[in-house]
């Protein structure tokens, strides 16, 4: 199995036992580096995955539904990105 999909296992276990972390891709990356990769200091820190491939590997079980987010997530993160889209429009 290669990194990017071992990486999505450990995050889909990590959601699994942590459901909050659907919520928040901060706690994810740091729950993902103390809880998988056993960081304990920001030293640690450093020698860990990158907060982009965590990310990358949630959203990835997220559209393939390995993950599903709830109703009010979903919500959630789309006002924020009608949001995003209005204020960065093309001049």
């Amino acid at each position: 199995m290669n990194r990017s999909r071992v990486r999505q296992q450990k995050v889909k276990e990590l959601v699994t036992q942590f459901p909050f972390l659907t919520e928040n891709t901060n706690q994810l990356v740091t729950y993902y580096w103390s809880h998988v990769e056993g960081a304990k200091d920001f030293t640690d820190v450093l020698m860990c995955s990158s907060s982009e491939a965590i990310t990358r590997a949630f959203r990835r079980l997220v559209k393939s539904g390995e993950i599903v987010l709830s109703k009010e997530e979903k919500e959630r993160r789309q006002q924020y990105q009608e949001s995003f889209r209005e204020d960065y429009q093309p001049i």
